[in-house]
């Protein structure tokens, strides 16, 4: 088979094990490991290596911008103190004790080797986090908490990873090299990507169609990390940079139709890579337990029984001290600060899956040492106790993860709805004060305002009576029952759509447009 084939062949593979997910209501980031592994030792299906460093650049930059680029700047701000806990000090931490457990626990890993592992497995995945907890009454002080987690515990591992592989390559490692690297990345990286987002978003705002747009948008990422390992700064860093600047400065300003087909398009692209990155896990799970053939099973079991355990109560302890001890004996906070109630604080704790970043990371690892020659000791086993970490969380905490959120008994006033309804609540009586003040302007039909203004009443007893049960009122009657109505009209509206083109009275290029236009209106009512 040729790799176009094998990709279409992944993605389907991805597509209908999301499907069955669905149905089994289950993760779907879980299945399709777990179906990527089953696929993986299915006989006579071919071998599929990535090389790394092509491994890692489809990967990483269009996963961390996706995730940058629709994380706010002021929930950073609001959450900086427990995303810079669990980014930063529980990453350090994990960094130190799984590679001392795999250094001192297993036999023949160096130093070098056991922090590229430990680098691989620190950051937790935000898509499956999200995949899991989809529909559950998550609070949103917790979703948006390990959202910054994912996505900052990225920079740090990956820059730290990325010093370990060239200390495990080359042999060699000096701390205050490293000190001044870290600084270059920093620095270098950071630029880079506010000066790819401040051209992104000069060209952007000077193409108005539709599609160019959207195919820019899918270069920036790229662009920001090749220009921050072309000027040997931070890739990953850029990359955050310019996620972070284009959502704050350039997205706001495109237009309706741009942020729509923009959102689609990478949310499509972003489940085609995860997608791909989970059947691929079993694809190379296969060639590497036949490389370890020669080593006791019961040695790689217990070496990934290890790391797995140690990754899992590293994450939990550190999250009851930092949720813990200050609070004890330190002062009372409020607000953001405010100490979580011990629901929460297990729920982040148990909120540690390991998905694409890890696995980008896992297969970027280079094949040789720096003569070009030799080959990378520990290699497999690497890749093994890192598929392995994946597996584990993936599996163990993806499955159990929303049974303990209904065990727990989280409320769910947090739930997106009921946070938007009163921004929307505002909207809508800001939009009917405009039109009271236009309802004289000569030439505006007193039909239309009255329509109007039905409208947007309409729109303000439905965000009422979504804040009703905190106001101790009942919902509005008949919101529903209106709603039901407007699909009937909209279902009427596409019967008749299809009727005619299938007469042959209207075009397919008027047919989509009249639906699209259909579909925004359903879309809508649902807000």
């Amino acid at each position: 088979m040729n790799p176009v084939e094998i990709v279409v062949g992944l993605v389907l593979v991805a597509v209908v094990l999301a499907t069955v997910a669905q149905r089994l209501r289950v993760p779907y980031p879980t299945l399709l490991v777990l179906g990527g592994v089953t696929l993986g030792f299915v006989p006579g299906l071919p071998h599929v290596r990535i090389p790394p460093d092509v491994a890692f650049l489809v990967f990483v930059p269009p996963l961390v911008y996706q995730v940058a680029s629709r994380f706010g700047l002021r929930d950073l701000r609001r959450h900086r103190w427990p995303i810079f806990r669990l980014a930063v000090g529980l990453v350090l931490l994990n960094l130190f004790c799984v590679a001392g457990v795999v250094h001192f626990g297993i036999d023949g890993f160096s130093w070098s080797a056991a922090f590229v592992l430990a680098a691989i497995v620190s950051p937790t995945d935000t898509a499956a986090v999200a995949a899991v907890t989809k529909n559950l009454p998550i609070p949103r002080r917790v979703e948006r908490i390990l959202e910054g987690e994912s996505l900052f515990n990225d920079v740090v591992a990956l820059v730290a990873y990325q010093q370990a592989v060239k200390a495990a390559v080359t042999g060699s490692f000096s701390l205050g090299d490293a000190g001044q690297v870290l600084v270059w990345d920093a620095v270098g990286g950071v630029g880079v990507g506010l000066a790819v987002g401040v051209l992104a978003t000069w060209a952007r705002h000077r193409v108005r169609d539709v599609a160019i747009n959207t195919a820019a948008s899918l270069l920036t990422p790229f662009a920001a990390y090749l220009g921050g390992e072309a000027i040997g700064a931070s890739g990953v860093l850029a990359t955050v940079a310019v996620g972070l600047y284009v959502g704050r400065v350039l997205l706001p300003t495109l237009t309706p139709a741009e942020r729509v087909e923009a959102v689609a398009f990478w949310s499509g692209a972003r489940f085609i890579l995860e997608g791909l990155a989970f059947v691929l896990i079993g694809l190379e799970l296969r060639r590497v337990v036949a490389d370890l053939s020669d080593t006791p099973a019961a040695g790689l079991l217990g070496a990934c029984a290890l790391v797995c355990a140690t990754v899992v109560v590293v994450r939990l302890a550190w999250v009851f001290a930092w949720t813990g001890l200050p609070y004890l004996f330190g002062p009372k906070r409020s607000g953001a600060e405010a100490r979580p109630p011990w629901g929460q604080a297990l729920l982040l704790a148990w909120a540690g899956m390991r998905g694409v970043d890890s696995l980008a990371a896992a297969l970027a690892v280079p094949l040789v040492l720096a003569d070009g020659a030799t080959p990378l000791p520990q290699r497999n086993l690497i890749l093994l106790l890192s598929f392995s970490v994946i597996l584990t969380t993936l599996v163990l905490q993806g499955l159990t993860l929303p049974l303990l959120i209904r065990r727990l008994g989280l409320p769910s006033e947090d739930s997106v709805r009921r946070e938007d309804a009163p921004i929307r609540l505002a909207a809508a009586e800001a939009a009917l004060r405009r039109l009271d003040e236009l309802e004289h302007t000569p030439g505006v039909p007193p039909d239309v305002v009255a329509h109007l203004r039905a409208m947007y009443l309409l729109r303000v007893h439905r965000y009422r009576s979504r804040l009703a049960p905190a106001a101790g009122d009942s919902p509005e009657p008949g919101i529903e029952a209106a709603r039901g109505l407007v699909l009937e009209l909209l279902k009427a509206e596409r019967q008749v759509v299809a009727a005619m083109w299938g007469d042959g009275l209207i075009s397919d290029d008027a047919k989509q447009r009249v639906e699209r236009s259909l579909d925004y209106e359903e879309l809508k009512l649902g807000a």
